[in-house]
């Protein structure tokens, strides 16, 4: 796909915005971070090499925020967790760019099963890793609800946010457009305006 200098620049500030969120979300979650969120998003909203750009930003922002602001013990668990979130990040790219080349529905479904499918292999990964790692013990069914309510909740923000962009033309329509919040959206501009 050939983009002109105006979209890549509007695609630059849509990275730049989801990794901004990214200290916002880092500072306020810490280690529950909305990383399969943020993975979904930027793979329905980005270029490929794009997305996954985004979230090494995001999981870096993360980082720095942790062991710089936060005081993350620099030891080898914790610097291993860093690593676990990292693969976390990219398989979650992954598995939401396969539900959108693979699945067939319709773009606000099928970007809501992104996520969930994201949530899922997130989960997946960090569970596998806490056996080694260690944390176990915090895999309950009422930690791992709260937890997915906080990716939904961040997932369906990003995506208003974005649609927000896309209809004050901010940001271009490049992956898949979310034709039902965008017009919804546009529709009650429209009317507000008239």
């Amino acid at each position: 796909m050939t983009h002109t200098p105006l979209s890549t620049l509007r695609m630059a500030i849509w990275g730049a915005v989801l990794v901004g969120f990214g200290v916002i979300f880092s500072g306020l979650l810490a280690c529950a971070m909305p990383f399969a969120a943020f993975a979904a998003v930027a793979a329905f909203t980005l270029p490929r090499r794009a997305a996954f750009g985004v979230m090494a930003g995001v999981w870096a922002v993360n980082q720095a925020i942790g062991f710089g602001l936060q005081s993350y013990p620099l030891d080898m668990p914790t610097l291993a967790w860093s690593g676990v979130f990292a693969f976390t990040c990219a398989a979650c790219v992954l598995t939401s760019q396969w539900v959108q080349a693979h699945v067939n529905m319709g773009a606000v479904a099928k970007i809501a099963f992104a996520l969930c499918a994201s949530f899922c292999v997130y989960e997946a990964v960090l569970y596998s890793a806490s056996h080694v790692l260690g944390g176990v013990e915090n895999f309950t069914l009422a930690v791992q609800g709260a937890i997915f309510v906080q990716h939904l909740l961040a997932g369906a923000g990003l995506l208003v946010l974005n649609a927000v962009g896309e209809i004050t033309q901010l940001k271009p329509r490049v992956v898949v457009n979310i034709p039902n919040v965008s017009q919804t959206l546009e529709g009650a501009i429209a009317n507000r305006k008239a």
